[in-house]
């Protein structure tokens, strides 16, 4: 019996990048969501006429490598879901260790779930009084924050301890987020703070905190065997990975057909170790065309969008793993609150653009 949620964000999302063999198994396969990073989006916003296939939703997220993410900001990550309009992103992460103090951990923690918040609210339907009061206090240009975009936000669950998960929890409730996600690629690494079975720990912490809350885990999608998707809770409703699909598709020496039906097995599997509608058929993707409708510009210099490279040049040399440009001062007011008549201005030099 398949259980019920209520997210259409279900069963195997391929994490891709923006590279030739990623692109030609996009047009061939047609999955039916992929997961990027905002680096590789920004690419693609800056290069790229048309990406991603019409039947792909895309999942649009801020995990990334700490040293790449230390150089974004808020407006950064804004730009980027204006240009690529995803149906979902997973905005504004921050490092979050069990080696950090805890007063450090609570600070990053609650940027991710104040990020989250932030974020939805912009995306969302505003007054143009409130564009107004968010466009002067956060120091937002008017174009980033005006348009209305249809793209849901997924909270990050992000901490060691359950206070710490629960800011993030919240978060998602305040804005009826309807599936959060959960990092996992660190605990399957060597050198990683944790190991396949403390990942499936916290992934029932955070079942039991959220009241069994839909989630997606993200840096794990093998259906079967020791290290699988087959010991995670049952709220586990997505899962989005790399290295398996690349591992089982091969999109860099099978054909077409061939990628399709190792995709459709892979996508099967998940979709039944979650207990997940299955919502991919090789055969029906069989009937649109192989190739990409156009070619992917590799050359340098050659740009058809924006520039959207990350706005700071290197970490900014703080105890906070870089991040000291990234972060907003305490006292930052929030974009809602922000919205409201008589909010005060934080301080320029310390806000996030």
């Amino acid at each position: 019996m398949t259980q019920y949620t209520e997210t259409n964000l279900i069963g195997a999302i391929p994490r891709i990048e923006r590279q030739q063999s990623h692109h030609e198994f996009l047009w061939a396969v047609r999955p039916p969501t992929v997961m990027i990073g905002i680096t590789h989006a920004a690419r693609i916003a800056m290069h790229d006429g048309s990406f991603f296939p019409p039947e792909t939703s895309v999942v649009l997220t801020s995990t990334i490598s700490d040293s790449d993410l230390s150089t974004y900001t808020f407006e950064d990550e804004l730009r980027i879901i204006r240009e690529i309009n995803p149906e979902w992103v997973i905005p504004f992460d921050f490092p979050v260790y069990g080696d950090m103090n805890a007063e450090r951990r609570m600070r990053h923690v609650k940027q991710v779930a104040n990020g989250a918040q932030d974020m939805q609210y912009i995306l969302g339907e505003l007054s143009d009084e409130e564009i107004n009061r968010v466009t002067e206090i956060k120091d937002i240009e008017r174009e980033l924050v005006e348009p209305t975009q249809d793209t849901t936000v997924i909270p990050l669950i992000k901490g060691v301890v359950p206070n710490e998960r629960q800011k993030i929890i919240n978060t998602g409730e305040t804005i009826n987020a309807p599936i959060y996600a959960k990092y996992g690629a660190q605990y399957m690494t060597v050198g990683g703070n944790g190991s396949h079975p403390e990942l499936c720990k916290d992934l029932k912490s955070i079942q039991r905190e959220s009241n069994d809350h839909p989630t997606m885990v993200i840096g794990l999608l093998s259906p079967e065997g020791r290290y699988s998707l087959e010991s995670v809770p049952s709220n586990i409703v997505a899962a989005a990975g790399m290295n398996q699909w690349i591992k089982r598709v091969q999109p860099k020496s099978n054909t077409a057909k061939e990628m399709r039906e190792a995709f459709e097995e892979l996508y099967n599997g998940v979709s039944d170790t979650l207990n997940v509608d299955t919502t991919y058929y090789a055969d029906i993707a069989g009937g649109t065309q192989d190739n990409p409708p156009e070619e992917l510009i590799t050359k340098r210099g050659i740009a058809v969008g924006d520039d959207l490279s990350a706005s700071i040049s290197g970490a900014a040399g703080d105890e906070d793993y870089g991040f000291g440009q990234r972060k907003r001062s305490e006292d930052a007011k929030a974009a809602v609150e922000a919205g409201l008549k008589g909010g005060k201005k934080s301080p320029k030099k310390n806000n996030t653009k």
